[in-house]
């Protein structure tokens, strides 16, 4: 994510054998989600107890997409400075795509099927897909969807 002066990291996904990690690193501890093999969902804020969550199929077995994590941006002030490090992937969002008064935010999706994304307008809001990216396909697949929230006008 970067704002044109500075560029900090926004999410960051690992696959570990069929266990997928998806955590936002933040300055006082990061937001993490384990998804286990054994079916089993966790989430953590900075050093709280993991709050767990029971799903019926584990990541690597899932065939339909199903949401990993998804976040918006107006934490960019907690996020922590990318400093070059060695990713697998890595997908820049520059403020400079988004309308003005808009919010931007990422999807993260695990699966063998991912769904194609389109523009969604509700009464009162409107979210419009920038840009959907396959980064893994084996299982786990991963599907990272970047977005953002505006009012419609008209």
């Amino acid at each position: 994510m970067t704002d044109g002066k500075e560029t900090k990291v926004a999410l960051r996904i690992q696959v570990q054998s069929n266990e997928v990690y998806a955590f936002q690193p933040l300055k006082g501890g990061p937001v993490k989600i384990s998804f286990h093999e054994s079916d089993q969902r966790h989430i953590r804020i900075g050093k709280g107890k993991p709050q767990l969550e029971q799903h019926e199929t584990p990541a690597h077995l899932l065939i339909e997409e199903e949401s990993l994590f998804g976040t918006s941006f107006e934490n960019f002030a907690t996020l922590l400075s990318y400093k070059q490090e060695s990713f697998d992937v890595v997908e820049i969002i520059d403020f400079a795509e988004f309308p003005a008064e808009s919010i931007p935010f990422v999807e993260v999706a695990v699966g063998r099927v991912f769904r194609v994304s389109e523009t969604v307008i509700e009464p009162g809001y409107m979210e419009t897909v920038v840009r959907e990216n396959v980064v893994r396909k084996e299982p786990p697949g991963i599907c990272i969807r970047v977005k953002y929230l505006s009012v419609p006008t008209g």
